[in-house]
């Protein structure tokens, strides 16, 4: 049968801006930020993949203290426009990389939330997934999504921002970080072991 390639190809996943947030801004707000908080899980969870899947911890000084203002600016209520947010993410934190464009290559990609795509396959992707090896592990990645989108969603304040420093975690305090995460979402850790498992190095 056919595999999925080790060296081409990605699994990412594409979020429906309309479908799966319904617009919401703090929602995208709190995604990113829950994105930026948990960087080994990209790391020793995910696919560790640098080249196409940036991860947040790993911008530089002046663009860190760049996203902890702009997310500071939507909870004080200066920035309500999703498109605005989205400008401003694009060209002071997700500018440098060396490939084109830049913005694509971060671990959270927004620049299909743009008036010029349709509306019905605005999305916001994720990039740091490996690609899926079965439909099971496909399903396992949209409910844990899922689950982290309604946790999210149901927050009554703003997720704090909690960026951790660049060192290494290793693999052991991430799993144990990643079944938190599962258990914070009220999703049961068991359903996740066959994933977490296979990809953590």
């Amino acid at each position: 049968g056919l595999m999925p390639s080790d060296v081409y190809g990605g699994g990412h996943i594409h979020i429906g801006w309309l479908s799966g947030f319904n617009k919401d801004l703090m929602l995208l707000r709190n995604l990113i930020v829950d994105i930026a908080n948990h960087p080994e899980f990209n790391s020793l969870i995910f696919d560790n993949d640098q080249i196409n899947s940036r991860r947040l911890v790993d911008i530089d000084p002046i663009q860190a203290r760049e996203f902890k203002k702009i997310i500071a600016d939507v909870d004080s209520g200066l920035v309500t426009d999703v498109l605005e947010f989205k400008r401003l993410l694009d060209s002071r934190v997700f500018s440098l990389h060396f490939q084109t464009p830049p913005q694509k290559y971060i671990e959270v990609n927004v620049t299909r939330i743009d008036p010029s795509v349709p509306e019905e396959i605005q999305t916001v992707e994720m990039r740091s997934f490996a690609a899926q090896k079965t439909a099971h592990e496909f399903f396992l990645l949209e409910k844990l999504i899922d689950g982290r989108l309604k946790y999210l969603k149901a927050l009554k304040t703003p997720l704090k921002l909690k960026i951790p420093s660049k060192k290494i975690i290793d693999p052991t305090t991430a799993l144990r970080n990643f079944r938190s995460y599962l258990l914070e979402a009220e999703m049961d850790p068991k359903e996740f072991v066959p994933y977490y498992v296979f990809h953590s190095h």
